[in-house]
């Protein structure tokens, strides 16, 4: 599977997700869905290579 763009989202808390997801590039993003829990978004494009 190929995609462009990847998002998720994490709790506050999880700090280890968090530095995970940043040391791997993701960004901060607007909210994706509406979800009641204090959750921090975040996403990341990617270049689609030839095969």
């Amino acid at each position: 599977m190929r995609c462009r763009r990847l998002v998720l989202d994490t709790m506050p808390a999880m700090s280890s997700a968090i530095a995970a997801y940043e040391a791997l590039g993701f960004q901060r993003i607007d909210p994706y869905w509406n979800n009641i829990l204090p959750v921090i978004y975040y996403g990341r494009h990617f270049e689609l290579l030839e095969t």
